[in-house]
């Protein structure tokens, strides 16, 4: 899910963010024109746990340093987008001046709970992963009632999508405790997993934040045109988009299937088990495309579109009955 927006209105400039995210752009380019002295740049400024360990004094510039160096355009992109989305309603709350420091304390911390998790590693680690982690740990601190538009690509199709922080935000921790997929660098000087930088970036923000949030104040209420839906009109929304994403991955795993091999045969035996009801009716309805080894598997489609449709129908349902209960007790 790729974040797009969020439900939380902003009352100044985020002056600090987009400085942050410039540096980060900045120094992306210079990585780029550094040729064959781009790997002994990154061995300088990212952070080595192992070379910290021997001489703190030596490479303590690097627990700051190593934020502002991304791996690639995918990996500054990504960064970018969360930290627009996110960082300015942070900076919001917290100030200026505490926002700089909070959030180069998080990528700092951040690092530190790697090494602690790896501290004879010789690899360099670079991304500014570790402090938008503790962004998004205190945004959720913050802002537990924000809802968050975000996109779901399929194929040639993004699926908008409105979910609450609540579930977003969890939901990406969780997705980088249990796969350990969140690389922070793979340029050539570089590799490696540092999951443990995300998970304890995100921890370290959510506990500032808490300590940090009764001397804040918040906005004043969401940023949106008229008034809120019902909050059960956007559960049922919620669950409905929820179990229709959950068919679309079904989809994906079972057209990629003959391709996974181990643990992942796991996987996706659950999710085809958790599934399975929801899509039964629509295989005597809608066709299964075989091509070669790999299996199109229309009826999870039709489920979700199905899905999605009904979450719209009944929430519409909820909310024009919750307009006629306002209307006659109002008389």
């Amino acid at each position: 899910m790729i974040p797009v927006t969020d439900s939380v209105p902003v009352r100044r400039t985020p002056y600090v963010t987009l400085s942050l995210i410039g540096a980060c752009v900045v120094v992306f380019l210079w990585e780029l024109g550094l040729g064959p002295a781009l790997d002994p740049a990154i061995r300088r400024f990212g952070f080595t746990s192992r070379l910290f360990f021997l001489d703190p004094a030596g490479f303590w510039f690097t627990l700051i340093t190593h934020q502002f160096l991304h791996a690639g355009w995918a990996h500054l992109l990504a960064n970018m987008l969360f930290l627009w989305i996110f960082g300015d309603n942070v900076e919001d709350r917290l100030g200026h001046l505490p926002y700089l420091v909070f959030y180069l304390a998080c990528g700092a911390g951040a690092a530190l709970v790697q090494a602690a998790a790896s501290p004879l590693s010789p690899v360099p680690m670079v991304g500014a992963s570790g402090a938008i982690a503790g962004v998004l740990g205190a945004y959720l601190v913050f802002y537990p009632g924000a809802w968050v538009v975000t996109v779901v690509p399929l194929f040639f199709f993004l699926i908008p999508l409105e979910i609450p922080a609540l579930i977003f935000l969890p939901l990406w921790f969780l997705s980088q405790l249990l796969s350990g997929l969140a690389a922070i660098s793979r340029v050539p000087a570089t590799g490696g997993v540092a999951f443990w930088a995300h998970a304890g970036g995100f921890v370290l923000g959510a506990a500032l934040g808490a300590v940090l949030a009764p001397f804040t104040t918040a906005p004043a209420g969401p940023s949106r045109p008229g008034p809120p839906p019902p909050p059960a009109v956007r559960l049922v929304g919620t669950v409905a988009d929820l179990l229709a994403l959950a068919l679309l991955a079904r989809f994906l795993l079972v057209f990629f299937s003959p391709a996974v091999r181990g643990p992942g045969q796991a996987i996706i035996s659950l999710l085809l088990g958790l599934t399975g009801p929801l899509v039964e009716p629509f295989f005597e309805l809608v066709p299964v495309l075989q091509l070669g080894r790999l299996r199109l598997e229309l009826p999870s489609l039709a489920a979700a579109f199905t899905l999605h449709l009904l979450g719209g129908l009944v929430g519409w349902a909820l909310s024009l009955g919750a307009g006629l209960w306002t209307r006659i007790r109002r008389g």
